[in-house]
């Protein structure tokens, strides 16, 4: 039994694991089987859990759960049916029972303590506070979705960093395993929207994308351009820093071209401004400078050439961009109803209940305002507002502590990405990325306790 045990354990903290697990969430969301990823993903979380001292080993079924949900499950109802409910209530009572017993087979009733003197964690508890204050005092207009959205945030951010900073131990490299599960989570996204495009996508008279039907379970064209463009600097990392860091760089164009293929405009102008400084620190940064140096003068000069000798080809498959323009698809609208409502509660905001229809479309989350600012000030007012800045001025300590680390510097361009791409979007407020951000902050801070 200690034998299976230590094998278990080898294998759960092995570099195959996030690969084993990113595999199974491709053919589940491929065919469509969120059923058998839903008990493997829970299972072996909960098995980690209770096995490993150590819980690196859930960060990647945690941060890949999400995909494995399909757009064919969703139009099915699957979501709304009895065997989903039964299904996902099991799971959640697993996987926090799981939790619970870690702490108390490996004795870490004292780390629970010890979040308090965490570096953002006082930061984290205060937003977290303010969400669950949203539109206080408005309770003519309060509406339930009010705490139920708020405390999804909660779970999403407050949570998840209180269990990570539980479960981690300080050891090194734990930095490095969370890189390299960011790494495959982009690969199983880049793999799942060639599913998207290869098979589901449909195309105008012209040849150009339909991007109302670049549509995954889990999200929308938005969602997933989103997702790649916070990913997106772990590929350029492994370009600064491994040996044939060429290949990396690669995937990286991969990764942009998909980027421009989800046809979210938003995605495609931050990634790029990721990409410039990414590949700025590449060409000056790590062991493959002059490699580096190289490749991004030739690209430069081929895309130069290619965009001029195929721009029929490439205008008419991104035909979205062309007609679409500097248009602001009601966002300015929307902005204009925030500043409003900000201005009749300025206090706790209106609640995340009081967004007007933003023409979107959304499960069980409510309408939202497509910038981070906006939406902290409509829904949550100064109060929120406030408690983000403080958390904000937190983080940014944190990182720029160990600015001289490449690591953390990495790590700090993909937080930078989801929250530059939330400025014209709702990632920060989309829960599965909060996890992410969640998690990278956490593991930041036990790089730097680990090296002290």
């Amino acid at each position: 039994m200690i034998r299976v045990k230590n094998s278990l354990c080898a294998f759960f903290n092995s570099y195959l694991f996030p690969a084993f697990i990113a595999i199974t969430v491709f053919i589940c969301h491929t065919l469509s089987l969120e059923a058998i990823a839903i008990i493997a993903l829970s299972g072996s979380i909960a098995l980690c859990s209770v096995l490993c001292k150590d819980l690196k080993c859930v960060i990647a079924p945690v941060l890949m759960f999400a995909f494995s949900f399909s757009y064919k499950a969703f139009l099915d109802g699957w979501f709304s049916r009895v065997t989903f409910k039964v299904l996902a209530i099991c799971a959640l009572t697993l996987i926090a029972g799981a939790v619970i017993a870690h702490i108390f087979i490996f004795k870490k009733q004292a780390k629970l303590r010890q979040v308090l003197g965490s570096k953002i964690f006082i930061g984290i508890l205060i937003l977290c506070s303010a969400f669950l204050l949203n539109g206080f005092f408005s309770f003519g207009s309060y509406q339930p979705i009010n705490i139920i959205f708020a405390i999804c945030l909660v779970a999403s951010l407050g949570l998840i960093y209180l269990i990570t900073f539980v479960g981690l131990e300080e050891r090194k490299g734990t930095m490095e395993y969370l890189i390299f599960v960011l790494y495959v989570a982009s690969l199983l996204l880049v793999a799942q929207m060639l599913v998207l495009l290869l098979r589901d996508a449909t195309l105008n008279e012209n040849g150009s994308i339909i991007k109302e039907s670049l549509i995954v379970g889990w999200g929308v064209w938005n969602n997933i351009g989103g997702m790649l463009c916070m990913l997106l600097p772990v590929h350029f990392y492994y370009a600064c820093v491994k040996k044939r860091g060429y290949f990396f760089y690669l995937s990286a164009i991969i990764t942009y071209g998909m980027i421009a293929l989800t046809l979210s405009r938003s995605s495609l102008l931050f990634a790029s401004i990721i990409s410039v400084i990414c590949v700025t620190v590449i060409c000056f940064k790590g062991q493959n400078v002059r490699i580096n140096r190289i490749i991004t003068v030739c690209l430069i000069g081929v895309a130069f050439l290619g965009f001029i000798v195929l721009f029929d080809k490439i205008s008419a498959l991104l035909g979205s961009y062309l007609a679409q323009g500097f248009g602001d698809n009601g966002r300015i609208e929307l902005y204009k109803h925030g500043i409003e409502n900000f201005l009749s509660h300025p206090i706790f905001g209106g609640g995340f209940g009081s967004c007007m229809e933003d023409n979107f479309g959304h499960g069980i989350e409510p309408n939202r305002y497509h910038n981070t600012i906006i939406e902290l000030l409509a829904t949550c007012g100064l109060v929120g507002f406030g408690a983000y800045v403080f958390h904000r001025y937190q983080t940014i300590r944190l990182i720029w502590s160990k600015k001289s680390d490449i690591s953390v510097v990495f790590l700090g361009i993909v937080v930078l990405a989801l929250l530059l791409s939330s400025l014209l979007d709702n990632h920060f407020f989309n829960i599965y990325p909060t996890m992410y951000y969640a998690i990278i902050l956490c593991v930041i801070e036990k790089h730097q306790n680990e090296q002290k």
